[in-house]
């Protein structure tokens, strides 16, 4: 039972995390097809055999995208795709931190009582201070 409330402790943790990776992945990917989309309309552009041709191609590219121009829409969606995959690398690998931190169990911390009995000081180096630092630390 323990370990089923510790791993819904780390899932309910992570779950923002991982809703955002999902919703950057859907994107990049959305990206990625309109790339390849507008791709297509560019390369129908290049082989267009009149102004007319293009015309009806422009305005394709328009209704489908928004604006007219395949190259602008893929240069736009490729800077977006990079920025996204930034994105997703800094919450990935926070992530697996954070799966990292939570995953570690600490039942015992053993504290040497003989550095608590110092404080230390700039101007004064090492200061004994006998047990009022311990005094603290051991309070329930």
């Amino acid at each position: 039972m323990e370990i089923r409330n510790r791993k819904k402790r780390v899932d309910i943790e992570l779950m923002p995390n991982v809703n955002s990776i999902n919703e950057l992945l859907k994107s990049i990917q959305n990206s990625q097809k309109n790339v390849v989309r507008a791709r297509t309309i560019d390369d129908q552009l290049s082989s267009a055999e009149n102004i007319k041709e293009k015309a009806i191609l422009h305005e394709q590219c328009e209704g489908i995208f928004g604006e007219g121009s395949p190259r602008s829409k893929i240069s736009r969606e490729r800077r977006k795709i990079v920025s996204e995959e930034r994105k997703y690398k800094k919450i990935y690998n926070a992530t697996v931190d954070l799966g990292r931190q939570m995953s570690r169990e600490i039942d015992d911390i053993i504290l040497d009582g003989n550095n608590l009995c110092y404080a230390n000081s700039k101007s004064k180096g090492n200061k004994f201070i006998a047990f009022q630092a311990l005094d603290q630390v051991c309070q329930p």
